[in-house]
């Protein structure tokens, strides 16, 4: 879940967002700038509201996939959002997706309890290495299918290409998030 989940916030938010704000947005370089500087604040307020709502949900017997699994449902409708290119400030759009985006980080902690402390910082490290060649093949991917559906003449502007694109990371995260909710709550 993670891979597809953060894989995709990544893909999007280091390469895809700025393209997103001039191709659909129409937005000038000053203005997607100030956009992903907004996302970039958000990103990391996101990692702090994350810690203090993981630790309130662990006092309360709530545990860290269920807080995952609702930092991801911000994080959909924030995609959703820019999908639909939803009447709202793009600034918010992104904000929101950059603040939900920190949310499957709370994976790494997770790992320490099926793999123990001996074999923790193995399956971290191989976390993080599925993560970064989700986001490559992500980033790959999205540009390889913007082109193609270009190429053949799909939908009268980038925002439909855009939404179609999006719309398939969105799906696959969905899937993922489905499958990691039902395996959750199998143990």
């Amino acid at each position: 879940m993670v891979a597809f989940v953060t894989g995709g916030f990544i893909a999007i938010q280091s390469l895809w967002t700025a393209r997103w704000l001039t191709d659909v947005r129409l937005l000038d370089r000053g203005a997607v700038a100030g956009d992903l500087m907004a996302m970039a604040i958000t990103f990391s307020m996101g990692s702090l509201i994350t810690g203090f709502i993981a630790d309130w949900a662990h006092r309360r017997g709530i545990g860290l996939k269920a807080v995952m699994i609702g930092c991801f449902v911000i994080l959909a409708f924030a995609e959703l959002g820019i999908i639909l290119d939803a009447p709202l400030p793009a600034w918010l759009l992104v904000g929101v997706l950059g603040l939900a985006g920190s949310g499957a980080n709370l994976a790494y902690v997770t790992l320490g309890d099926p793999f123990g402390s001996a074999l923790a910082g193995r399956a971290q490290t191989s976390l993080n290495l599925l993560l970064f060649l989700a986001a490559a093949l992500l980033q790959s991917g999205i540009g390889w299918a913007l082109d193609l559906l270009n190429a053949i003449g799909f939908g009268a502007g980038a925002e439909i290409r855009y939404a179609a694109v999006l719309g398939a990371i969105l799906a696959i995260q969905v899937l993922s998030v489905l499958w990691f909710a039902r395996t959750t709550r199998e143990r």
